[in-house]
């Protein structure tokens, strides 16, 4: 999340701090954009993490009655904080939690590619050189880590009820979703296709599923991001619609610190 957009306290603005900046970005510019017009950037270096073998850590820690659902959220709110800041130094965004895991996106054009494919493959390394988080019985957690570049369309869907959710899809996500079949924990997988742009002289190792392993970590230089979004009343209010339900509103900073809960629920997956 922008941290200088963060640092506005009312309740919207922290609210539409839940949406992908991305789009943050599009109604900063386009205040009286219509939700669902297509998204100039249409590429993007795609950089997905995930916890382990979270699913039997989760059953383990929640069996405690007491204490379980806080240390959960502990471990998950030090895992987040820890892989949003190293995210933000490299200048990506934070585009889809699931879970344990996140999609993290570097948005662009075809002609800078090459670089978003550079900044997100050494955001993987850096996360796996800072690995500090520990679970609850003192064990460091273990990373599965994937990054894929090229086409990626960033996708609006919804109004009814306006209410709106964002997805994405194209090339880098397929690539990605392929990739992932792998596992390397704590090794940084990456598509062959997304290897090419990256320096030749880069260690890798061929995997499965048109794959490798990133042994070495690009150079990479930071370029200080050139647009931080101020959102008008009229774009804040269409963003509001994007802000997942579960959350609820209004948001403040004092409700979110409480707001992690065990709650019985029912879950339909559906997929295309």
């Amino acid at each position: 999340m922008n941290q200088e957009f963060m640092t506005i306290e009312t309740s919207d603005q922290l609210a539409a701090s839940f949406v992908p900046a991305v789009l943050r970005r599009e109604f900063a510019k386009k205040p009286k954009r219509k939700a669902g017009t297509p998204i100039d950037e249409n590429f993007a270096a795609l950089l997905w993490i995930d916890i382990c073998a979270f699913s039997p850590l989760c059953n383990r820690i929640i069996k405690d009655s007491e204490l379980g659902v806080e240390t959960l959220s502990r471990i998950l709110q030090e895992h987040y904080e820890l892989l949003l800041n190293i995210i933000a130094e490299h200048n990506g965004e934070p585009v889809i939690f699931a879970g344990d895991g996140i999609m993290a996106s570097w948005p662009c054009t075809a002609d800078t590619l090459q670089y978003a494919i550079k900044s997100a493959a050494a955001c993987a390394h850096s996360v796996l050189n800072k690995r500090s988080i520990t679970d609850d019985l003192g064990n460091l957690l273990s990373f599965h880590v994937v990054v894929a570049g090229g086409p990626c369309e960033f996708i609006e869907l919804g109004g009814i009820n306006n209410k709106w959710t964002f997805t994405i899809a194209g090339d880098a996500l397929s690539d990605i979703s392929l990739t992932s079949k792998n596992r390397a924990p704590d090794q940084v997988l990456i598509s062959n296709a997304t290897l090419k742009f990256l320096d030749a002289n880069l260690a890798s190792l061929g995997v499965a599923h048109d794959s490798s392993i990133l042994l070495d970590a690009p150079d990479f230089t930071p370029v200080p991001a050139g647009f931080i979004e101020m959102l008008e009343p009229e774009a804040l209010n269409t963003l509001l619609g994007y802000v997942p339900k579960p959350i609820g509103l209004p948001v403040n900073r004092e409700r979110l610190k409480w707001i992690a809960e065990l709650r019985p629920v029912t879950i339909v997956f559906i997929q295309i």
